[in-house]
């Protein structure tokens, strides 16, 4: 039987992972850079409709609620929440792609 002497694939990853949208992933390509510039603007502009939408949340949610209902006031609460942290999110990672697209260049290594 032959004898193999090279040592079997590594299944684990040793490196952190680099994927879209991670902290250390740098776009290589004209077409990576394309795809996050342009995800990128998209977050922004979601983030951006969701702090601005979250000012109206709570009036609507109230007018919508019956004053019978005691969970109103919670739930409108939860609603202004719900959507500043999903705007903030959204535009922390469109800032994050959109910086990554512009600012660095494709040849550096993280």
């Amino acid at each position: 039987m032959h004898q193999i002497h090279t040592p079997a694939p590594n299944v684990t990853r040793n490196t952190p992972w680099r994927g879209f949208g991670s902290k250390g992933w740098v776009p290589r390509t004209v077409v990576q850079r394309l795809g996050s510039f342009l995800s990128g603007a998209v977050f922004v502009a979601t983030g951006v409709v969701f702090l601005l939408g979250s000012v109206g949340i709570k009036t609507e949610l109230q007018t919508l609620l019956p004053r019978a209902v005691p969970a109103a006031g919670l739930l409108s609460v939860v609603g202004i929440v719900f959507a500043v942290v999903a705007g903030l999110s959204a535009l922390s990672l469109g800032a994050r792609l959109l910086t990554r697209s512009v600012w660095f260049r494709s040849d550096t290594r993280p």
